[in-house]
């Protein structure tokens, strides 16, 4: 049985939270990197999913749309004419890719590079962009019946219809396939008036 195999075993065990847990800081850094790295499964796109800690909320992302967790440091090059929620550009994997601190995007506020701050490089509908997060920790899935359709989205009002899905547990589900779009339109629009 492959590493990859015993994976997606553990994926599908009740005793995932616990499995989790159990893990030091490498062994999730290599265990997420594994799972951005594996062919996605339906079973991974339906139920697993990523909790973002931001600086005063959380977010769900889809695990599917993941493609690397890359930890501190980052080297993030500045532009000018770009949203304020927009860090800058930085280099993955011999692309670049914008930098977005999440938490900003969200309250529509100013971006504030830390040093300590989780890169998240998502990627859906060809489309790849870092998200800049406070801490990341996986749940294995996402009860539809535990979900709050628009709680507290009113808050939300600068964002495109359907990009927050709902709420579970506090947490904003946000729809990546929307926020990636209305990022990339916005990143090209204030470039455009700059």
């Amino acid at each position: 049985m492959s590493e990859y195999d015993i994976l997606t075993t553990a994926l599908t065990d009740q005793s995932h939270i616990l499995f989790l847990e159990g893990l030091d800081d490498q062994e999730f850094w290599h265990y997420a990197t594994e799972l951005a790295s594996a062919p996605p499964t339906t079973k991974v796109e339906i139920e697993q999913y990523l909790e973002c800690e931001l600086e005063k909320k959380s977010c769900i992302l889809p695990l599917a749309a993941l493609c690397e967790v890359v930890p501190p440091p980052h080297q993030i090059t500045l532009l000018p004419s770009i949203p304020a929620w927009m860090l800058g550009i930085t280099a993955w994997h011999g692309e670049t890719i914008a930098a977005v601190d999440l938490n900003a995007y969200l309250t529509q506020g100013q971006a504030r590079p830390r040093s300590d701050a989780t890169l998240l490089v998502i990627q859906q509908d060809e489309i790849t962009l870092g998200l800049f997060v406070a801490s990341v920790r996986s749940i294995p899935t996402l009860e539809m019946e535990q979900m709050h359709p628009e709680q507290s989205i009113a808050q939300y009002p600068h964002l495109s219809v359907g990009a927050v899905v709902g709420t579970h547990t506090n947490a904003l589900v946000l729809d990546t396939g929307i926020i990636l779009s209305d990022m990339v339109q916005r990143i090209g629009e204030a470039a455009a008036h700059g």
